[in-house]
């Protein structure tokens, strides 16, 4: 594994551990946020679950592309959600999605970098 693809995990798999521990503890900030985008609090503490299990998979997969991969696969779909609750259902400005996008961007350099035709295994 070439070590961007490794920093590019690392960091992207703290980062999204970071925002689960936080929903998961439900600290005060992010319990505002779930009640401006209207979703119940229980999904909250799904989304944490989550983003933790998707991070185990980013940084596990260290060793493992297709581990790396369906943890991307899933943050892709998590961070696509993000954006739409951030733009339609909350109705916020378009600067509040730049860490989904983010997110979403290096989820899919994980993806590509996962794939068996990508050099290594």
């Amino acid at each position: 594994m070439n070590m961007i693809m490794a920093g590019i995990q690392i960091v992207l798999g703290l980062y999204v551990l970071l925002g689960g521990v936080i929903k998961l503890l439900r600290v005060p900030f992010q319990v505002v946020h779930w009640e401006l985008y209207q979703y119940p609090m229980w999904t909250m503490t799904l989304v944490g679950i989550v983003e933790v299990l998707a991070a185990a998979g980013l940084i596990g997969g260290l060793g493992d592309r297709r581990l790396a991969g369906l943890a991307a696969a899933v943050l892709v779909v998590m961070m696509a959600g993000a954006i739409y609750t951030h733009l339609f259902q909350a109705r916020q400005p378009v600067v509040t999605i730049i860490p989904a996008s983010l997110c979403f961007l290096l989820a899919l350099v994980v993806i590509s970098g996962s794939w068996p035709w990508v050099s290594g295994p």
